[in-house]
């Protein structure tokens, strides 16, 4: 995987690692007022006990083992993931959300490509 790739693939999963604490902390910062309810902070956890784990992986791994399988298949669930968020911000209306995620769907995307020797 060529380091510009891999710097990518960091930058977006430390930001959904900061998204993630940030939301857990404060579970209403990023949500629209009218789709905030009383069991957000439960929804805060849920969000944050993927994402933290997830994008700490992928933070590790684009470094220590930059190509191969599982490595691919590590930015493939990544990927997955952001595409869930995507979705969930459409719906909900929530852009900032819906682009960023967006944004790293292509990111992990390129990603796998790369661990998986397709390009690079």
């Amino acid at each position: 995987m060529p380091w510009w790739i891999a710097l990518l693939n960091t930058v977006a999963a430390l930001l959904s690692v900061v998204f993630a604490a940030i939301t857990l902390a404060r579970p209403n910062q990023f949500i629209p007022p009218t789709l905030r309810r009383q069991t957000d902070r439960f929804a805060a956890a849920t969000y944050a006990v993927r994402a933290i784990p997830l994008g700490l992986a992928v933070v590790v791994v684009v470094w220590v083992a930059p190509a191969g399988i599982a490595t691919a298949f590590l930015l493939g669930v990544a990927c997955v993931a952001q595409v869930g968020d995507l979705v969930l911000g459409v719906v909900h209306r929530v852009w900032g959300m819906a682009g960023g995620a967006g944004s790293v769907v292509v990111f992990h995307a390129v990603g796998v490509a790369a661990a998986a020797g397709v390009v690079g």
